[in-house]
Order: C-alpha cells, then structure tokens, then sequence
C-alpha cells in the first residue's frame, strides 16, 4: 500500500461555496410550468360554460298531494331568472319520474307543453314560454301534473318513492318541498 497515492477531500466552507452551483435553468422551467398550469386553470373556468349559469332559479318549490287512487299531483312552482346576456329564455326543461302523467294546469305565461321520452328512459318536458326572457328578467310561473306509477310496496307495505326533477348547472336560492 505504500504506493497508492493518497487522495485529499477538501470540504472546507470555501471550497463547498465555490462548487455549489445554483441551478438557475431548472428553477426558470419550474416557474414557466407553474404559469402555465395556473393559466390552464383559470382558462377552464373562463371557458367552461358551467362555470358561468345562463339561468338562476330564485325559487323552486314542489307541492306533492297523494290521491286515493295511489298517483300524485305535482305541482312545480318557480320564480326564474335568465343571466345569459346573449340568449334569451324561450323555455325551461322539467324533469318527470316517468312518462305515466297528465298535464293538468299550468300559468298563463306558459303557451305550450311538449313532452318527452328518450331511448334511455328519461323524461322530461318543455316548458314553452309566452316571450323571450333576458338577462336580469324575472318570471314566475307552474305547472301542475297527475303522475301515475308511483306508489311501490315493500314487505306487504305501500310507500312513495319519488325525487322532483332537479337542475345541475342552474343554481336554485330557495328549495322548498310539501308533502301534503
């Protein structure tokens, strides 16, 4: 061993100073990534149309009185108010629990009613309204129906299983539901 040649570490402040080397290029990219994500972000949220209600519903409430005969009126009542500044509200769509029902009055603001079923099994209606709705406008109006097929039986037991139609990209101020 008496010819191995001896190797020196030199770890003092000085020199650790002097080799330690920032890594400046490494640190621009994460910032520019960092941007760039936020940007993305904010993008989606400037862009997304959910982000941004073209409708606001200020009340919403549901009247639910069971019949004798085991089928329920329904009666949908709202106070609604268009934000789309470019779109007018011409009509409102309103989820039903089956196509088993029967329009049986609705507000005079409303001029006709088109019903629908889909391949899928949902049901809906269209509510059409007497004018053109804008941004800032506010109506009320109702519709009431006969909804067949709702009663079930569990164990010998009758009961009513049944959730009103509802609206994921409308905020609604004022839920209210009455079960009479």
């Amino acid at each position: 061993m008496a010819n191995q040649e001896e190797v020196k570490y030199d770890f003092s402040e000085k020199t650790v100073r002097r080799r330690r080397k920032f890594p400046k290029a490494n640190v621009i990219w994460l910032v520019v990534l960092i941007i760039l994500q936020i940007g993305c972000v904010v993008g989606i949220f400037l862009i997304d149309p959910s982000a941004h209600p073209q409708d606001k519903i200020d009340s919403y409430q549901v009247f639910v009185t069971p019949k004798e005969d085991g089928t329920l009126d329904i009666e949908y009542r709202f106070t609604w108010t268009p934000l789309d500044p470019d779109e007018a509200l011409t009509f409102v769509y309103v989820g039903v629990a089956n196509p088993d029902y029967t329009v049986v009055n609705y507000s005079l603001n409303i001029t006709s009613i088109e019903e629908y079923e889909d391949e899928y099994g949902e049901c809906h209606m269209d509510l059409h309204l007497d004018k053109e709705y804008y941004e800032g406008e506010t109506l009320e109006f109702y519709v009431i129906i006969n909804q067949k097929n709702m009663l079930c039986e569990k164990d010998g037991q009758p009961f009513y299983e049944f959730v009103p139609c509802w609206f994921n990209s409308t905020p609604i101020d004022s839920y209210t539901f009455y079960w009479k």
